[in-house]
């Protein structure tokens, strides 16, 4: 029974970027993701594969809230740029980091905010 007061849900997956029988599982497309401990940016070749999955994950509408550690600072602004070309990006200063979002992630170097 939903209530008067429910605004929706949350639902919460782990999930290997290109892998489309885990991505139709979770019944996209959603309107908001929270990525959180997102280890794989370190590496160039897989930016591409996590940039195809949040497409696949996304609605119309989406936005964006994921924390990573900077794990090699020339990946890192590769992915800004090609973030640049599909979103509007926020970088979360670390001071304005409160400790809500480091409930999700507690090693997170880098907090980025996509519309």
């Amino acid at each position: 029974m939903i209530h008067a007061y429910s605004i929706g849900s949350i639902e919460v997956a782990e999930l290997d970027w290109g892998n489309e029988d885990r991505i139709r599982a979770v019944g996209p497309p959603f309107d908001y993701i929270i990525g959180t401990d997102v280890v794989k940016v370190y590496a160039e070749h897989l930016l591409e594969r996590l940039l195809r999955t949040i497409f696949a994950l996304s609605g119309p509408r989406i936005s964006l809230l994921v924390g990573y550690e900077i794990r090699s600072t020339s990946v890192h602004e590769q992915m800004l740029q090609m973030w640049k070309r599909h979103f509007d990006l926020k970088i979360v200063p670390s001071a304005k980091v409160t400790s809500f979002m480091h409930m999700f992630t507690s090693d997170a170097s880098a907090f980025v905010l996509c519309t």
